[in-house]
């Protein structure tokens, strides 16, 4: 179901002879360029994990979910992304080698992962984690005005 939400976004936006917006437009188009956490104000700890995301070149952002100040958790590498609406886009790539989608949702200097799958298998769905119906936190900007 998100391939065929994000097949007919790029379809609308390729009509009319658009170019699609390549990865690094889509992140600066939302602000979600830089340091991301549970609570800025806390160290990052499995608790309070913190998500560094940067710009590798116009294809691709890195991103690092980090669980101390040098722990690094988790990396992925998102090579596609797709404007969904004016508060939503489809993100893809690798996390740890595994293919990963999701959709985000932002707001001013804050995001939420609505949907996420890894390798196929849904662990978010409507902002909350498959496994405990738990809903996951909005992650703030760090140093937003």
């Amino acid at each position: 179901m998100l391939w065929q939400v994000v097949a007919v976004a790029a379809c609308v936006l390729g009509a009319g002879g658009a170019q699609a917006a390549s990865v690094q437009e889509v992140f600066e188009k939302y602000n979600q360029i830089g340091t991301w956490a549970w609570d800025c104000s806390k160290p990052p700890s499995p608790s309070n994990r913190y998500y560094v995301n940067r710009v590798i070149d116009a294809n691709h952002v890195q991103r690092d979910e980090m669980t101390g100040p040098t722990n690094r958790e988790h990396m992925a590498i998102i090579d596609k992304a797709t404007v969904l609406g004016p508060n939503e886009f489809a993100l893809s790539g690798k996390r740890d080698n595994q293919s990963a989608e999701a959709v985000w949702r932002v707001e001013q200097n804050r995001q939420i992962a609505m949907e996420v799958s890894f390798d196929g298998k849904k662990v978010v769905s409507g902002g909350k984690l498959v496994s405990n119906g738990r809903p996951l936190p909005w992650t703030n900007k760090c140093g937003a005005p």
